[in-house]
């Protein structure tokens, strides 16, 4: 992309998409030319690409990455940061087709929202301080506040070390008690890896998962799962 181009035109699905992979290839450094940002990018690329990878759908996923952090670099932007009561005051269109889309539940645990929207936060799928606010609702989704406090400012789940068992940098944990002060960071990590019920594979969109640890061990990701109400 050099100077003067348009950026791509992103929409929902292209964000998640980009967001479940983002932390892989953003550039370590800000880069003082569109060519050098090229390069950085596809330096990232260069170093996860692994024998037998679709390298024409890595490429385009590459785009949509750098189409991302292009926005980040125009740091010099004016761009208002959205609430979910700006979004239904300013934007209904946007904000009923992205409701209704959910199911009126929230994107990863299928808690059923009321008619008002204080027990809904918007989110922002890639966070607000890199991909700026698009209007379009291309970088927005309905979450519950446990769910939206529990992904903060992740990009990914994989991001976190809690995701691969690592537990012991939390505040507050004590390994013997399993006493700790945010086990909201676990439980949206195995709601956003495993994405359904473990028995009956019903998913956010229709039913409500609860993350319950199936083990003897400790409570973290690799030893929970998610249940819905009905299979609990």
């Amino acid at each position: 992309m050099g100077k003067g181009t348009t950026l791509m035109p992103l929409d929902q699905h292209q964000m998640l998409t980009a967001s479940e992979q983002i932390f892989y290839l953003f550039p370590q450094k800000n880069p003082a030319t569109g060519r050098e940002r090229r390069q950085l990018v596809e330096q990232r690329l260069n170093e996860i690409l692994t024998p037998g990878y679709d390298l024409e759908e890595f490429k385009v996923l590459c785009e949509i990455i750098e189409s991302v952090f292009s926005q980040y670099l125009k740091s010099n932007r004016k761009v208002i940061k959205y609430g979910i009561g700006s979004v239904r005051d300013h934007y209904p269109t946007i904000y009923n087709e992205i409701i209704a889309a959910q199911n009126y539940r929230c994107l990863f645990c299928g808690y059923q929202f009321i008619e008002d929207e204080s027990d809904i936060d918007l989110d922002h799928i890639l966070p607000f301080k890199i991909g700026g606010d698009p209007t379009n609702g291309s970088n927005w989704q309905f979450l519950c506040k446990d769910c939206n406090y529990g992904k903060r400012d992740l990009f990914s789940y994989l991001q976190h070390r809690v995701a691969f068992g690592w537990v012991y940098h939390l505040s507050g944990w004590v390994p013997e008690t399993e006493g700790r002060m945010d086990k909201s960071r676990i439980r949206f990590i195995v709601l956003a890896r495993d994405k359904k019920c473990e028995i009956c594979s019903t998913g956010p969109r229709d039913v409500r998962l609860e993350v319950v640890n199936n083990t003897n061990g400790l409570s973290i990701p690799t030893n929970m799962i998610c249940l819905c109400d009905n299979c609990r």
